[in-house]
């Protein structure tokens, strides 16, 4: 799959190729298997086509911090057992 993942600091901008179609069912695969906590607030679909044959990420770029930050989220049991354990390190 060409294209291109990148975070500008206000939003992330992926590049896939397809047409309109393509573009809502990545969106709606996406929307399944978001992490807990991430959504999507927004998004525009514009006509254009990756370049390459590979799908890279492309390191951020600098620009207005706009980002939502969650809120701390409960540690799991496995977590809170390794992070109280002395020996594992």
């Amino acid at each position: 799959l060409p294209g291109y993942v990148r975070n500008n600091g206000a939003n992330v901008e992926v590049c896939i190729p397809g047409g309109e179609p393509e573009a809502n069912d990545f969106l709606a695969r996406l929307r399944e298997e978001l992490p807990p906590l991430a959504e999507v607030t927004d998004y525009d679909i514009e006509e254009g086509e990756p370049d390459g044959d590979a799908f890279v990420i492309i390191p951020s770029s600098e620009g207005p911090r706009l980002s939502i930050i969650p809120p701390d989220t409960a540690v799991c049991a496995k977590c809170m057992a390794e992070f109280h354990d002395p020996a594992d390190r």
